[in-house]
């Protein structure tokens, strides 16, 4: 019986390694899932799988090829059939499935239906995805993440030896995919080269000094072996510091250089220096027409690299030679041309990825400091550069220099909150200017070369042009000019200061509103009020209307406001995107957003969160854009229970009301505060 087991376990593995899921998803009609993110969704299901038939021993697994104790739903007619099982924990009726191959193939299609919808926009990593799973109730145990992450490690052991039986490699090695050739050690990459398309030719090319560069000086031995492989793409090696006190720490392996194609300027010379530095700048014309012109012998221009607003990288120099786009430096800096004209400025999100990827590289190769990432406009050694460019991709140096610290230090690659100009539609070439300190609107309309009434015209939800603040996104470009809706959030607009104070019926200092947002309610909580009908708090901080940060001692405390609305449809006091949503222990069904807006508090501007808890029902997903007064739940009482280990929504625990905490994180800290101080940010008035 154990060996009939592990045959079985055996074939689900094989089909596993052989499973090609471009096709799968194809079948399945699934789209919009990277390719390189194949991998890691092996993993994931696999570790699933591990977990939830025992390694191929539960009787569903043996019985009907059903590894991932799949129930029942009609949409899985044609993929599988209905049998009714008596598992451990229940009868019920579960999926049979004819092979392994079926089943993997039904498992995709179990997941590709409701309430599972969205999740190929969570597929980073196998954990992500795990989680993303977990938050669409697809298991109850509360530990389920945990259980499945843990299991990762073995599911990528299992991949390791290919479906022929032949064992991965020692040492390195390399591996050719359609894709890629990677520098392997073991399963995993240590560097890769992307292949690029032959235009009109069914071939593929890498650039050899990319190779080279990779055994010159490597801590790695140089590999003994290449294989031709298909099938998905490797994940990165972690490679290990030695010493220095480091006790293992682990990151991920240097920059490699994002994929291009080279189209090469004949305006270059021999470099005769060192490079030291990278010079960034903006093209003023169209993406084609700066190629054209670093092509043409009269223009005597160029620069090594050119990025479109597409996030296309076009090579035109050798980085070993000498490009002329930067007078006194050309010698000792390598050119970067970012595509931006008058009417399309900022960057487009896939610029911007692209060039964070592109300068992080040459970085690395060239060894080159942050503080020698500059704009052509800097003044170097006292030279005085007589351009604004790149002005219409960093307006100003204060501008530059946020992004290039949030962007380009200490491998961090997440956007800038603070950074000059952003992308609130990477589909589009919309851009917006968040808001600094001293900006003025007349400013910000001159910088971006707009007149004041063209800049209204853009932001209509902008009340008064002289009441903006630190942290304000401002559209500035837009697809169709001028004229568009702005999506910022506006003023919530009470007609009263929410109570900082216990309230309650029983004393008549409820506060009734009426408001054109929220609808017809009232608030039944004080902001971090004091009472023991609230549950015991530890150490909190918040801010009041006054604006000052506050320590507030352990007691039983309120955290944010509660508030209740007449026809019980929840509404979102202001814009942004859902985080978070599902049981939360005490809070019942709670839902998360990160706001449109943000708060300055001693100069910093923060991201704004607002959370709202015993819901009855929530109407909204992880990743769901909301907008201002949009419906995201039914008011309730909700909360939970523990049972056998897992939470356990309870209805009608309270008085149906919605606690709403707004807060911000500052440092490690979590900072609550008063929702008005949005407003007030937004130019409400203290009543």
């Amino acid at each position: 019986m154990e060996d009939f087991k592990m045959a079985i376990w055996d074939k689900l593995l094989s089909a596993s390694k052989d499973a090609d899921l471009g096709k799968v998803f194809a079948e399945i009609g699934i789209e919009g899932v990277p390719r390189s993110n194949y991998s890691g969704l092996k993993v994931a299901s696999l570790a699933q799988w591990i977990l939830e038939s025992g390694r191929g021993t539960s009787g569903l697994a043996t019985i009907h090829y059903n590894f991932a104790g799949l129930k029942w739903r009609n949409e899985m007619d044609g993929f599988a059939t209905k049998v009714v099982f008596d598992a451990p924990s229940e009868t019920a009726e579960f999926c049979r499935f004819a092979s392994p191959e079926n089943f993997i193939k039904g498992y995709w299609k179990f997941i590709s239906r409701s309430p599972y919808t969205g999740w190929e926009d969570h597929t980073e990593s196998p954990k992500e995805y795990i989680e993303f799973l977990k938050l669409k109730n697809y298991a109850t145990d509360p530990s389920y993440v945990a259980k499945v992450s843990n299991l990762f490690s073995e599911a990528r052991g299992l991949f390791s030896v290919s479906s022929g039986g032949e064992p991965t490699p020692t040492g390195t090695w390399l591996k050719a995919t359609d894709e890629a050739i990677y520098w392997m050690q073991g399963n995993r990459y240590i560097e890769k080269v992307d292949k690029v398309p032959v235009p009109d030719k069914d071939e593929f090319r890498v650039v050899l000094n990319d190779l080279r560069d990779w055994f010159s000086g490597a801590i790695y031995p140089i590999p003994g072996i290449m294989k031709i492989a298909q099938g998905d793409v490797p994940e990165p090696i972690k490679l290990k510091h030695e010493g220095n006190g480091d006790n293992g720490h682990t990151h991920e392996p240097p920059p490699r250089k994002p994929a291009f194609r080279w189209d090469a300027s004949p305006n270059f010379n021999d470099r005769g220096a060192t490079i030291d530095t990278i010079v960034l700048h903006n093209t003023v014309y169209s993406f084609s027409s700066a190629i054209n012109t670093f092509k043409n012998t009269s223009s005597k221009t160029s620069a090594h690299y050119v990025i479109s607003r597409t996030g296309e990288i076009v090579q035109m120099v050798k980085d070993e030679d000498r490009a002329w786009h930067a007078k006194d430096y050309n010698s000792r800096s390598i050119g970067i041309e970012h595509e931006a004209t008058k009417t399309r400025r900022g960057f487009t999100d896939e610029m911007e990825k692209a060039s964070i990827a592109l300068i992080k590289y040459l970085m690395h190769k060239h060894n080159v400091g942050i503080d020698r990432v500059i704009p052509h406009r800097h003044d170097w050694n006292g030279t005085n550069v007589k351009t604004d460019c790149p002005n219409l991709v960093w307006p100003t140096e204060r501008n530059f220099d946020d992004w290039k610290e949030e962007n380009l230090r200490d491998g961090n690659e997440t956007r800038s909150g603070n950074g000059g100009t952003d992308v609130v539609d990477p589909g589009t070439t919309t851009t917006v200017y968040i808001v600094k300190r001293g900006d003025t609107f007349s400013r910000i309309a001159r910088n971006h070369g707009l007149l004041i009434d063209e800049l209204k015209a853009l932001n209509p939800g902008i009340r008064d042009i002289n009441l903006i603040f630190p942290g304000q996104r401002i559209i500035v470009s837009s697809p169709g000019g001028t004229g568009t809706s702005s999506e910022t959030s506006g003023i919530v607009d009470f007609p009263f200061n929410i109570a900082e104070r216990f309230i309650s019926n029983a004393t008549g200092t409820h506060q009734p509103f009426v408001n054109g947002i929220l609808g017809n309610g009232k608030i039944t909580g004080g902001f971090m009020e004091l009472s023991k009908a609230h549950s015991w708090k530890p150490t909190l901080r918040a801010i009041y209307l006054d604006g000052f940060l506050k320590t507030l001692s352990p007691s039983y405390r309120n955290i944010g406001i509660d508030y209740a609305i007449n026809n019980s449809d929840v509404k979102a006091w202001y814009g942004g995107k859902v985080t978070k949503r599902g049981l939360e222990r005490g809070y019942g069904n709670r839902v998360h957003i990160e706001l449109d807006v943000e708060f300055e508090l001693e100069g910093v501007s923060y991201t704004v969160y607002q959370a709202y808890a015993h819901l009855r029902s929530i109407s909204v997903g992880v990743g769901d854009s909301i907008g201002q007064g949009e419906s995201i739940g039914i008011m309730g009482g909700s909360s939970t229970r523990s049972s056998g280990g897992r939470l356990v929504l309870v209805q009608g625990a309270y008085d149906p009301h919605v606690d709403l905490d707004t807060y911000i994180r500052r440092g490690s800290e979590r900072v609550s505060i008063n929702p008005q101080l949005i407003d007030k940010q937004l130019g409400w008035r203290l009543i």
